[in-house]
């Protein structure tokens, strides 16, 4: 059975784990595995599961990242024991914010059309920043072009999104309120996943026919 498995974790890209299925000889074998590999079908996962599942993505990214209501629709969602975007892997255990920022990354290299409810028209200005989501749609709105290069360009979790990431970070700073960033504790992979959501709802589409081109 093919499940995704709900652990709350901070440094989730450092700690999440998978299972894959192995058959040989009439006989079956589970393998883990972790790291990048992880992060590699985590993000196949997202674009896979935006893309045959419309609804249920629409139902997960509906809600407020971090909230109760996230939690208890990711539960709902993967209770279910069969996952078939998951392919050969088993179980896949990241948290829910990794789930559902993969998967609005692939709503947004899927080109799914984003609903009135959710579409903004309009970026917030600093002043007007309340969290980390709308941080990150003042700044895809203020630099499109360097969120796209990183979403379209880089994997989660590799050393190139990292880099990308820093090159962000000193112009990142200006969406985030002065009393939040001394407190926040975010990753790179949080960062990246929040600005791909934004682009989305943004009504940015990728600038490569199949978007991320050779890491698709």
């Amino acid at each position: 059975m093919r499940s995704l498995a709900a652990i709350l974790l901070l440094a989730c890209s450092a700690t999440a784990t998978g299972q894959v299925a192995q058959t040989r000889a009439g006989s079956s074998t589970q393998s883990s595995f972790g790291g990048q590999m992880v992060l590699d079908e985590l993000a196949a996962f997202g674009k896979c599961y935006a893309a045959t599942e419309r609804k249920d993505s629409m139902a997960l990214v509906n809600t407020r990242p971090g909230s109760v209501e996230e939690l208890k629709t990711y539960k709902q969602l993967f209770r279910k024991p069969y996952q078939s975007c998951l392919g050969s892997v088993t179980r896949l255990s990241v948290s829910p914010f990794m789930v559902r920022g993969a998967v609005a990354e692939g709503m947004y290299h899927k080109r799914i059309p984003v609903p009135a409810n959710l579409a903004v028209a309009n970026a917030p200005t600093p002043e007007k920043v309340k969290n980390l989501s709308e941080a990150a749609i003042c700044y895809a709105g203020r630099h499109r072009e360097a969120v796209q290069s990183l979403v379209e360009r880089t994997k989660p979790g590799t050393k190139e999104e990292f880099d990308a990431v820093m090159a962000l970070s000193p112009t990142l700073s200006e969406c985030i309120p002065p009393a939040a960033s001394k407190t926040l504790q975010i990753d790179a992979t949080m960062v990246r996943f929040r600005l791909a959501e934004a682009l989305w709802r943004l009504g940015a589409t990728p600038r490569q026919p199949n978007g991320l081109g050779a890491h698709q």
